[in-house]
């Protein structure tokens, strides 16, 4: 089997938001087996990815989702 791939994180967000938003996304984040920065990643790469198919139906993606790529 390959080794996962793993990408150096670099950057950094910071944002605030409502307590009941932050439970929420944290129990969401728990659902999906994941940690709260790796969920919310991951709505942002599947919402780029689908605005990328939306703006472009006829055009292949150059990179596959990170969904998508070996782990």
């Amino acid at each position: 089997m390959a080794e996962p791939q793993h990408r150096n994180k670099t950057a950094t967000i910071n944002l605030r938001v409502d307590a009941e938003v932050k439970a929420m996304a944290e129990r969401a984040a728990a659902a999906d087996r994941r940690s709260l920065t790796s969920y919310i990643e991951k709505l942002i790469e599947d919402d780029v990815a689908g605005r990328r198919r939306s703006s472009f139906p006829n055009q292949v993606m150059t990179q596959p989702r990170r969904s998508e790529r070996q782990r």
